[in-house]
């Protein structure tokens, strides 16, 4: 059983909504502002934060607190990192068994299943063996049409409402 959960590299579009999350949790100011510029790297791009405070207000230490949560979502859901969470499930090939996940993985599961449900299947986070086989993997050669016995094999492993989600943190194959 292979249920391959897609990238968030393929998602680093959504990166500035994180920040603007952030942006929400910041006390307000009144009267003088100030801006304080935070850039950095992670997930094979970059990101670029202005922040207002009142003029007196510091910022010391939110870069050091953004790259450290950043790293924290990397090792959740990078598909290039071998231990991470992602890669660990995909690589769990049992059927029918809990695996235990972050809060952040199964708040994304969740997201998931909905988007899923209101696609009604258009949208599919376990279709990633089907873009490994066609070739629009990260592993890129010269895109082809696979053998109809290949895509059919894959088939039956391929669909989000194969994967269980269970409280508090599990995830389950069917």
């Amino acid at each position: 059983m292979r249920y391959a959960l897609c990238s968030v590299h393929a998602m680093n579009k959504f990166i500035p909504i994180i920040f603007v999350i952030i942006m929400l949790f910041l006390p307000a100011t009144s009267g003088a502002k100030r801006e304080h510029l935070i850039a950095g790297r992670t997930m094979g791009t970059t990101y670029h934060i202005k922040v207002v405070t009142g003029a007196s207000e510091r910022v010391d230490g939110l870069k050091e607190k953004i790259d450290r949560r950043l790293e924290a979502i990397n090792h959740i859901f990078s598909t290039y990192i071998d231990d991470s969470e992602i890669s660990r499930f995909n690589a769990f090939n049992r059927a029918g068994v809990r695996f235990a996940v972050a809060d952040d993985f199964i708040q994304v599961m969740k997201v998931g299943r909905r988007i899923y449900r209101l696609s009604e299947g258009a949208w599919d986070g376990t279709v990633n063996p089907l873009v490994d086989l066609w070739g629009f993997g990260p592993n890129q050669r010269q895109p082809q049409k696979p053998p109809a016995s290949q895509i059919n094999a894959l088939m039956k492993n391929i669909g989000f409402d194969r994967i269980r989600i269970e409280e508090p943190n599990f995830l389950v194959k069917n």
